[in-house]
């Protein structure tokens, strides 16, 4: 029995289907294909970066100045700063981009021959600040331990002093020839010996003009119109009396922060007294020095999370 046009029309149709069928099904497949395989790409690059040694960068340094990777391996590297960085290995091609705040990449230290080399920021000015440090390729590494690797040690030993002098140089550069801020806190406080021998040592708190940068002012709230405030320093067994005169818009009090004295002069306002210093008044804490040594402090413990913040702290060392 044959075919009649109609037949031969119905199969026609059919066929055109079929072949519009897997012409979509073959486009689906390749995009499933190419998500998959960017899927992997992306998990292969979330791998490399777990598995490699990190180094982050901010104003002026590595937090790693020496580590240590296999020979092809990676460096994964953030820029945890506020200001563009870069990473690059001396002496060879190995660089990456200048990465923005919060960029994170991988260095790739393919073609690069065991051994230990200086790695820094490029940008102008940064290495020089402090952005310099020591990578160590392949089995001289120091993956095993610090212990066993002295020789990639004394190899690195030179570039990880130079690493170490660069923030000294620009402390020490900034104190003799960079611009300084004017007013010095923390000054030893000399007290004033009364007849009983009692040491007093008297506070005023105000509010001064503290230059916290060159050229940069604040209202600060301080004692002595210092911040911080002038050291306290008695020995074990004095007699102490602190006064404080109380120059500032607000109500204060001194908290003696680490320090066991009296509970009465501990200077919680309700609590262990009646009630805070008010703008104008004068007021003494009398106790005696514990007798253990003791690293403490004084700060004031009303309206503690304005007036601390802003200056009213000191230290007080027995």
């Amino acid at each position: 029995m044959g075919f009649t046009r109609e037949d031969r029309k119905a199969v026609g149709f059919g066929a055109w289907v079929f072949a519009l069928f897997a012409v979509f099904f073959a486009f689906f497949a390749l995009w499933i294909a190419g998500s998959a395989m960017g899927r992997s790409d992306k998990a292969n690059t979330l791998a490399k970066q777990s598995l490699a040694p990190k180094v982050s960068e901010t104003e002026f340094s590595l937090d790693a100045k020496a580590v240590s990777a296999e020979t092809g391996g990676n460096i994964t590297v953030s820029n945890v700063g506020k200001i563009p960085h870069n990473l690059t290995i001396k002496g060879t091609s190995a660089k990456t981009k200048d990465l923005n705040p919060g960029d994170t990449t991988l260095l790739s230290l393919k073609g690069l021959k065991d051994g230990t080399y200086e790695m820094y920021c490029a940008i102008p000015g940064h290495a020089g600040s402090g952005m310099v440090g020591t990578v160590t390729i392949g089995k001289g590494g120091m993956a095993g331990g610090m212990g066993n690797n002295e020789a990639a040690q004394r190899a690195s030993n030179d570039a990880d002093d130079k690493a170490q002098l660069q923030p000294v140089l620009k402390y020490v550069g900034q104190l003799t020839d960079g611009a300084n801020t004017k007013g010095i806190g923390n000054v030893p406080l000399e007290p004033t010996l009364l007849p009983d021998g009692t040491k007093e040592f008297k506070l005023t708190a105000k509010i001064v003009d503290w230059e916290i940068e060159p050229g940069k002012t604040i209202r600060a709230w301080t004692y002595n119109g210092t911040v911080p405030g002038p050291m306290i320093q008695v020995n074990s067994g004095d007699k102490v009396r602190v006064t404080l005169t109380n120059k500032l818009p607000q109500s204060t009090e001194i908290h003696f922060h680490g320090l066991e004295i009296p509970n009465a002069m501990d200077g919680v306002p309700y609590v262990t007294n009646k009630g805070p210093i008010k703008p104008g008044q004068t007021y003494s804490y009398n106790f005696v020095a514990q007798p253990t040594p003791a690293v403490g402090m004084y700060h004031s413990h009303h309206h503690a999370e304005q007036q601390v913040p802003d200056g009213l702290a000191g230290a007080f060392l027995v």
